[in-house]
């Protein structure tokens, strides 16, 4: 120790140093501990006591472990069973047991699938509303069971599944009137038989019809509807929608709607002919109709309540020299027109509204369309405008609607002879769109519009810089646009995403893909909101 304390370079051995329990740094036991240094044969007997003295720590901790866990299992499953009585307990409180039938009811019906929703269905499942709210408890079954308007909407997507016909008859028992949207299938699909099934079934119970929507029919089908005439008293919304010539001379006749005395909405369409009808008189709000000027005429004037109308002179177009008489339609606020030339017929004081379709270089419609704004109040908010107007007929139509607020261009598909780069992808020069927005760059041109929509029906492309150009003279302009958007088809490779220098204007911009660019448009053509159909 004096060595040490006097700096003397000899050094005291570890091995030397008395054993002590103190096991800090620099004592001997710290260099038992540390080292595979064996320990003197005097120090054996104090580190075998400290080790039982640790062996027996050791037990006593192990038991209390033990004790303790047991201890927490217990707990834990007392608390486990105290959660589900206390939630059981909460769920009697749960304001829903003291909802009125009727509100909840009204709940359920939140629950329904969309037509859309429903077709999109491949199979029949009990998981799905309204069926599964029969499931939960006697109470929800009981209401869902009482409630008749649940169990209305009759999706039958025959190209996907056949709809079980006993899943029909639980309906019908369960509602009084029904809305349905039959979905036909080609024959050589191999669900024919169980197609004509149920549609001879539900022609047992055509009374109770409030809705009846029949798309993709065979010509196997539609001659079932032929003797429907005074079967219908409680239908109000018809569409019917051929595909195939054959469908279309299977049925020659759709008579049954003239003695439909609820009917407000109609829609026909044949793609390869017309067909001729009585219509009802004086009870339509709108309708949808390929067909002759000769039954649109009939149509309009039999029903002047209509508040919207789609006017489809295709496929064959009349000789417009010969055609007079003039029809006023003072509740009509929304009008689709096939050919421009319509108007000079018409006049609609309260119309809030237009679309006009146009072929490429039309000309001569300008004196008609004065005379239209003329005799018709001009009240136009919304215009759509379909084809290839051209720059010059926009401009024109523009200045003549001074309060417009909305605008959409339906841009058409490009034609046969469309010009293709190297790779064959669709170059801008057919696309309408180029010519006409620099001439919507005017903010002088209906200069209250604050919305916009550019809507591709076929792949074409676009040059985002003139729609960039145009959105910013119209707003260094002071025009008070506040809403741009582009709504293509999701299959349409054609199209880039926006550029960000589209995002800095501080506007509502939108980029939209759609499965089907008529069908998200659909009610600037004034088609159908209350089934899934996809206009032409």
């Amino acid at each position: 120790m004096d060595a040490a304390r006097s700096g003397s370079s000899s050094e005291v051995k570890a091995s030397n140093l008395p054993l002590t329990e103190d096991a800090s740094y620099g004592t001997r036991l710290y260099t038992l501990l540390h080292s595979n240094e064996p320990p003197n044969d005097s120090e054996i007997p104090f580190l075998r006591c400290i080790a039982s003295e640790m062996s027996g720590r050791l037990a006593w901790l192990d038991d209390e472990v033990s004790r303790l866990w047991d201890r927490w299992v217990e707990l834990t499953a007392e608390r486990t069973t105290l959660a589900q009585s206390h939630e059981n307990h909460q769920r009697v409180l749960s304001p829903v047991r003291s909802l009125p039938s009727e509100i909840l009811g009204e709940i359920f019906a939140w629950t329904l699938p969309t037509v859309a929703e429903a077709s999109g269905r491949t199979m029949f499942q009990l998981q799905d509303s309204p069926w599964n709210l029969t499931h939960v408890c006697s109470r929800w079954r009981a209401i869902a069971v009482a409630t008749r308007s649940l169990w209305s909407l009759l999706v039958l997507p025959y190209a996907k599944y056949c709809y079980p016909k006993e899943a029909a008859e639980m309906q019908l028992q369960r509602t009084q009137l029904l809305k349905i949207h039959f979905m036909g299938s080609n024959a050589t699909l191999g669900c024919l038989p169980c197609q004509i099934e149920m549609l001879e079934y539900l022609i047992q119970h055509s009374p109770r019809w409030e809705e009846f929507a029949a798309t993709t029919l065979t010509e196997e089908l539609y001659p079932l509807l032929r003797d429907l005439s005074n079967q219908v008293p409680a239908l109000r919304k018809v569409l019917l929608h051929w595909v195939d010539e054959d469908a279309e001379e299977a049925m020659d006749n759709v008579d049954f709607i003239q003695t439909a005395g609820s009917l407000v909405e109609v829609d026909i369409l044949r793609r390869h002919d017309t067909i001729s009808f009585t219509p009802p008189t004086n009870r339509l709000t709108r309708y949808y109709v390929n067909a002759p000027w000769e039954v649109h005429q009939q149509l309009l004037s039999m029903n002047t309540t209509l508040v919207e109308a789609h006017i489809d002179v295709h496929p064959e177009e009349p000789d417009w020299t010969t055609i007079d008489g003039n029809i006023e339609m003072p509740q009509l606020r929304c009008l689709y027109v096939s050919h421009a030339e319509l108007l000079a017929h018409l006049t609609v004081p309260n119309l809030e509204q237009l679309t006009l379709e146009f072929g490429a270089g039309e000309v001569g419609v300008i004196p008609v369309l004065d005379k239209f704004f003329a005799d018709s109040s001009n009240n136009i908010r919304r215009l759509g405008l379909r084809g290839a107007p051209g720059a010059h007929l926009t401009e024109q139509v523009l200045l003549r609607l001074p309060l417009l607020t909305e605008l959409v261009i339906l841009v058409y598909a490009p034609s046969d002879d469309d010009d293709s780069d190297s790779d064959g992808n669709l170059l801008e020069l057919n696309n309408p769109a180029i010519e006409l927005l620099p001439a919507l760059s005017n903010p002088a041109l209906s200069p209250r519009l604050s919305r916009f929509h550019l809507a591709f029906e076929a792949p074409m492309r676009f040059n985002y810089e003139l729609l960039h150009d145009m959105v910013k003279s119209r707003l260094d302009g002071g025009a008070p646009l506040e809403a741009v958007s582009i709504v293509f088809e999701e299959d349409n490779t054609c199209h880039s995403a926006m550029p960000v220098s589209m995002t800095q204007h501080g506007l509502d911009m939108g980029h939209r893909k759609c499965a089907n660019v008529l069908e998200y448009m659909a009610e600037w053509m004034c088609a159908s909101t209350w089934t899934r159909f996809i206009p032409y």
